[in-house]
């Protein structure tokens, strides 16, 4: 009887050990399988947190309408802002036949700035019947200017105004424009749209939108090959700019060719330009 009585109490308490045993392995697995479960979760919460900063980014970026131009990633009536500080408006006196003058007005587009002069490109017969056109600047100062030269090849003129004469504010405000070298040019594609920017009744204050139509069409009026936008504009926006969705100068505004827009490829202006010898 006694030896069986030990005999169960061995077996008890070898089997006590066992359980024992067998309890921490689940403890440890369940604990080992916790902490992979945390990990996992912290994984898939912090993938949420970016993916939803990255989806709140790009839902900014459509609200505000942006995109990437030569003036960095803005929306489009910020671009037209940086474009404006390039455009003037032009004013020359021409004699009338009767002895008296009447007021041509026309635009330009500022493609120069040095410490010593502001250069401006026009449409020729913006300029042709005077020396000393007048210049208003965005920002609202006016200066005398000097016809610097006329172009050989087209309907364009260049006028210079002293840096000197400007006011500090003036000169702060003011810019010259990002024009499309010639690479820029060439890949532009017939169909896309185009902003045209002139100075009818206030400088820069006149606004059309277009699509661009040839870029080397031969123009019996101007007997030249010419940028050409289905688009309309008024008079007093001659010698204005126009401007890919880049920000880009593209063509000074001549005229039209019947509905149509006609510039001077910015290629020519500034062959035109680079010829010039001061």
């Amino acid at each position: 009887m006694k030896h069986s009585e030990q005999s169960e109490e061995k077996d008890i308490k070898e089997t006590v050990p066992k359980a024992r045993s067998k309890k921490s392995i689940y403890m440890i697995i369940g604990v080992l399988f916790l902490i992979v479960a945390i990990v996992l979760l912290s994984i898939i919460i912090d993938r949420k947190i970016k993916q939803s900063g990255e989806d709140i980014s790009e839902e900014e970026m459509i609200a505000e309408n942006t995109s990437l131009t030569a003036y960095g990633q803005i929306s489009q009536e910020e671009l037209i802002e940086y474009i404006k500080q390039s455009i003037v408006r032009i004013e020359a006196k021409v004699p009338d036949g009767a002895g008296g003058e009447n007021t041509m007005v026309g635009s330009g587009v500022i493609i120069d700035i040095t410490d010593d002069y502001v250069d401006i490109a026009t449409a020729r017969h913006v300029v042709e019947q005077t020396a000393k056109p007048l210049v208003y600047f965005n920002g609202g100062s006016s200066v005398y200017g000097i016809v610097l030269a006329y172009g050989k090849e087209s309907d364009v003129a260049f006028v210079r105004v002293e840096t000197g004469v400007l006011d500090e504010g003036i000169r702060e405000s003011i810019s010259k424009a990002k024009w499309a070298d010639n690479d820029a040019y060439e890949a532009l594609l017939l169909g896309e749209e185009v902003i045209l920017i002139g100075s009818v009744s206030e400088v820069a204050g006149s606004i059309q939108y277009g699509t661009l139509k040839e870029k080397e069409k031969f123009v019996e009026l101007f007997q030249n090959h010419m940028l050409v936008c289905e688009a309309s504009v008024s008079g007093g926006m001659s010698g204005g700019g126009t401007f890919n969705l880049d920000g880009k100068l593209i063509g000074i505004i001549v005229g039209t060719n019947g509905t149509d827009t006609v510039n001077v490829a910015i290629t020519d202006v500034m062959s035109e330009y680079r010829s010039i010898s001061y």
